[in-house]
């Protein structure tokens, strides 16, 4: 498999395959050739196996918020992918103006907050990533090269590696959030459900002795989790109606009310 590495920073590249961008990209994630073709198949096939419908070996569909890139980030490397829809044309403003992912941008190059990001089109995905204080766009078609550090999101669509720091920014702001929003029937509660499951798969919060007040929260975060894992579980089973999102956003707020 193609490559180069640059003697300056180095960053590993390889050079575009067919259609195979989106393995260079997790490559250069990576930094070494970790994924090969067969093995991307296999873990293809391991995803769409937790999501009915998908065939990801095709194309990049998304779920739970997620596509397979993000999950193999998260097997290899235990890291949570914050997902920024493409907005070509408009297509995802009003998503985008009510989650405000422009806050994502004061965590980027961050010591714990973002210092890493997969960047896609309809046709194409790349990896960005700082290293020794400059921002570089890897990508399999035009190589390596520096970019300046993103101000805003464009049309393209985003997956933000995230951190340990940013995590526990995140929980908060989806547990206020969905704390706001319990009477809105607008919200879009499944977004908030499916960030809020993989946000607290990644965090070990463990009980402090002698200290009430924090280990009720630790208590409360706990049983978040376990209604989540309920959700996510049925919800792959298609199992998830109306009725069940309401009862669940109802567990929620009795114990959010309680933070």
């Amino acid at each position: 498999m193609p490559n180069t590495t640059l003697d300056k920073s180095n960053i590993y590249w390889e050079r575009q395959r067919g259609n195979n961008c989106r393995i260079h990209s997790l490559n250069a994630y990576f930094g070494e050739s970790k994924i090969s073709d067969s093995h991307f198949s296999k873990l293809c096939e391991e995803y769409d196996s937790l999501i009915i419908g998908l065939e990801s070996i095709k194309m990049d569909g998304f779920a739970e918020c997620r596509s397979i890139i993000s999950f193999i980030v998260d097997k290899f490397s235990n890291k949570y992918c914050q997902l920024v829809p493409i907005n070509l044309r408009g297509v995802h403003k009003k998503n985008r103006d009510f989650w405000n992912y422009s806050r994502y941008l004061n965590f980027l190059g961050e010591n714990g907050g973002i210092n890493s990001y997969f960047e896609f089109n309809k046709d194409h995905v790349w990896f960005n990533k700082k290293v020794k204080g400059e921002w570089y766009k890897i990508d399999s078609l035009s190589g390596v090269n520096n970019i300046n550090e993103l101000r805003k999101f464009g049309e393209n669509g985003y997956i933000l590696v995230f951190d340990n720091q940013i995590l526990f920014y995140e929980i908060e702001f989806l547990i206020d959030l969905i704390g706001k929003e319990q009477n809105n029937e607008h919200f879009e509660c499944e977004i908030a459900f499916n960030n809020l499951y993989h946000l607290l798969k990644r965090v070990k919060i463990d009980y402090i002795e002698n200290d009430t007040n924090f280990n009720r929260k630790v208590s409360n975060l706990k049983t978040i989790f376990k209604i989540l894992e309920k959700y996510i579980s049925e919800n792959r089973k298609l199992r998830i109606n109306q009725f069940t999102i309401q009862n669940i956003k109802k567990q929620l707020n009795n114990i959010i009310n309680f933070f």
